[in-house]
């Protein structure tokens, strides 16, 4: 066996599309989180073939050995990096951004592993994925971005090989957090708030 020695300074956070789109969100990411280890890290990979790019997007640290990009000669490690890809969005200036996630920490959670097996320090891990708000870190920064957290149980979701319908269920029908200024405008709406976890934190009631 050959022993991997890496350098997490060697490693950015790549992202498939049209050039002049991928231009557009790295100059509003620097305007918008110019200290921020994501917008340091972003990486634009303009212009390649779906096949590319989904085919260096599902390989991971500890499950699947490193791809090269064909186009480039560039190495991927896999599509961990940026669990909710809101920030990346929010580049976009979109009107709403729907965060699908999964309930719990797993993703968040496994980005920091593989992070930490690429030589991540505790800080950069921290600034990156944690979800402590005092820290400003960069998923914080994300949840806080999204107007609609849509909370499903994916993770926690044992399915047999061929039955993927229990997946559909839980997506259409999981709860989702609503940010508080997406509210306004829905005076007699009938809601009930949840958190990234799941948890009931606002009773069903009255907007307005």
């Amino acid at each position: 066996t050959v022993e991997l020695q890496t350098n997490f300074e060697d490693y950015r956070m790549g992202y498939f599309g049209a050039g002049h789109y991928l231009d557009t969100i790295r100059t509003n990411l620097q305007s918008m989180y110019g200290d921020s280890l994501f917008t340091e890290r972003f990486y634009p990979l303009a212009d390649r073939t779906w096949l590319e790019a989904t085919s260096a997007s599902v390989r991971n640290p500890r499950v699947a050995r490193y791809s090269t990009l064909p186009s480039s000669g560039e190495i991927s490690v896999g599509g961990w990096a940026d669990p909710y890809g809101v920030l990346f969005l929010k580049g976009l200036n979109p009107t709403r951004i729907v965060a699908l996630v999964s309930r719990g920490t797993d993703a968040l959670d496994y980005a920091a592993s593989a992070a930490a097996t690429l030589g991540a320090t505790e800080a950069q891990i921290e600034q990156l994925y944690s979800l402590e708000r005092s820290t400003s870190s960069d998923a914080v920064k994300s949840l806080g971005e999204a107007n609609i957290i849509w909370c499903t149980n994916w993770e926690g979701i044992r399915i047999g090989s061929n039955d993927v319908s229990v997946l559909f269920d839980d997506g259409y029908n999981a709860p989702h957090a609503i940010a508080p200024w997406d509210l306004q405008g829905h005076e007699g709406s009938s809601f009930t708030v949840f958190n990234i976890f799941g948890e009931e934190v606002s009773a069903a009631g009255e907007t307005g």
